[in-house]
């Protein structure tokens, strides 16, 4: 599921309000076209239209591909200083599902069983080294006879 959301900035260097969609969770089965924000660098970062000020927004981040069948989960660095946060974690790292996620698992059977196994990471830097890992992964895999544009200089 995609989950985005408007919300008003407050630019930190002038100061200068202003809208702008932050991404809860991207699932680019649904929606491709946020794949190509994050490849650019653009999903989830403030650019002031005042001062031209850019900063990432720091907030958790889901990224889900279906086709793919991997999904990653972004956690902001400060997280690990928050001691409830170890609390929504199994003892093997994984995190812990809803009770309505479970049963829906449950229900699509073994096609979904990579739901059960997110890949956590604190930087979003690393959302991106492992999307291109797991696209070019797939393509090589795939038995393509091209390289993956990702491996081009």
């Amino acid at each position: 599921m995609t989950l985005e959301r408007n919300e008003s900035i407050e630019c930190p260097s002038c100061h200068q309000s202003q809208g702008m969609v932050l991404w809860d969770s991207l699932n680019v089965t649904v929606t491709p076209s946020g794949k190509k924000e994050l490849l650019e660098g653009r999903l989830n970062v403030f650019h002031c239209e005042k001062c031209g000020h850019q900063e990432a927004v720091d907030i958790p981040f889901v990224y889900h591909d279906m086709d793919l069948k991997f999904w990653i989960s972004y956690f902001p660095v400060d997280s690990l200083k928050d001691y409830d946060f170890y609390l929504l974690f199994e003892g093997n790292g994984q995190q812990k599902l809803p009770a309505a996620q479970s049963e829906i698992i449950d229900i699509l059977g073994e096609g979904s069983a990579y739901m059960n196994m997110q890949h956590i990471v604190f930087d979003m830097d690393e959302v991106l080294r492992y999307v291109i890992f797991r696209e070019v992964l797939a393509h090589q895999q795939s038995g393509a006879a091209a390289r993956h544009p990702f491996l081009d200089p």
